[in-house]
């Protein structure tokens, strides 16, 4: 079975084209080989999807009100646990990026949960109420802090250990996604209005005028974890690649045919994958914009993606829909699939 390549094995080349030979054959190889099965984990759609740091563990949120943890082990996916006690969907989860063990969940029913896997139960270790119904949750990367977005526009900042709220910032425009910069210094927004709002986290006010993205409603942003770009997608069907040191646009990509949903870096930073409702998952060299590989997953719409953070292992999840287009619901949704198998 092929490997993945591993952080220790990483293709660190100057010639882009080495690379992207490099990087198509891999992807062929995966496929040959065994790529990922789709399984059914959830009663309902997965809304999200993360690694811990260390890449032992996948973690999945879902519309059945529930979340859930993984291993992933020579290609086979196996629950280690299930996380009940929200009473509303989870719609966003995210690791400690300081602490392995421990995981966050953002739900519509007014609460983020901070769970440690080592305890082999539902029960949530913290259980914080926030504002309003979540939509979007991101942990500071020292692991001190959880900013939290919801439906009626609000952004608050949670101290991770007590749970005390220390800031909340109200907007008059509807907020979609939130991602801290690497540095952890400024918090960035993505909005209704097609842009970014880009907030001083030690203040949560305002360090610059909005970033103009798209034409349409600004979906949502990751940084790539080498500290030299950032991506957003927006319904407007394009995904952009901004420099994240200048913050200016350094180039767009426009091969999608509907609405970018969710975006992920690989672990050293050369590759994107992109998941927009549309029937091909893609993975995108970001230094030349070329395209890599494609995933069919017709008649099914990515959802969410999230690569290893020490592998070419990519996860994703995908909206069931009918040969015409339209959702569907039976026994497999709630599915996960894996890309790039390994067999360490």
């Amino acid at each position: 079975m092929a490997a993945a390549a591993s952080a220790s094995t990483a293709w660190v080349v100057k010639d882009y084209s080495l690379y992207l030979s490099q990087a198509r054959k891999h992807f062929r190889e995966t496929v040959k080989e065994r790529s990922g099965v789709a399984r059914s984990y959830h009663r309902g759609k997965v809304l999200s999807l993360a690694w811990n740091m260390t890449g032992s563990r996948l973690a999945s949120g879902s519309e059945d009100k529930t979340a859930a943890v993984y291993t992933i082990k020579s290609g086979r996916t196996t629950k280690e646990l299930d996380l009940r006690g929200h009473t509303d969907q989870v719609m966003q989860v995210c690791w400690n990026p300081t602490c392995e063990f421990h995981l966050a969940t953002a739900s519509r029913d007014k609460t983020v949960k901070i769970w440690d896997h080592r305890i082999a139960s539902s029960k949530a270790a913290h259980t914080i109420s926030t504002h309003a119904d979540n939509i979007s949750l991101a942990w500071s990367p020292d692991g001190n802090t959880i900013a939290v977005c919801n439906e009626e526009d609000v952004v608050e900042f949670f101290e991770t250990r007590t749970g005390t709220r220390t800031q909340l910032k109200e907007f008059n425009y509807e907020v979609n996604e939130l991602n801290w910069n690497n540095s952890g210094s400024h918090l960035f927004l993505t909005n209704t209005l097609g842009m970014v709002d880009v907030l001083d986290a030690s203040t949560l006010q305002e360090a610059l005028p909005p970033l103009i993205a798209h034409t349409g409603n600004c979906v949502c942003i990751k940084f790539d974890p080498i500290n030299k770009y950032f991506a957003t997608g927006g319904t407007d069907a394009i995904y952009s690649l901004w420099d994240a040191a200048e913050l200016v646009c350094v180039r767009s990509f426009s091969r999608q045919e509907a609405s970018v949903r969710s975006l992920s870096f690989s672990y050293e930073g050369h590759l994107l994958a992109v998941a927009a409702d549309d029937v091909n998952l893609e993975i995108a060299h970001v230094e030349t914009g070329e395209l890599v590989y494609q995933i069919p997953t017709q008649p099914n719409y990515t959802a969410c993606v999230a690569w290893h953070p020490k592998q070419l292992l990519l996860a994703f999840a995908c909206d069931q829909r009918d040969m015409d287009g339209n959702p569907v619901t039976n026994s497999e949704t709630g599915q996960i699939s894996t890309f790039g198998m390994t067999d360490k």
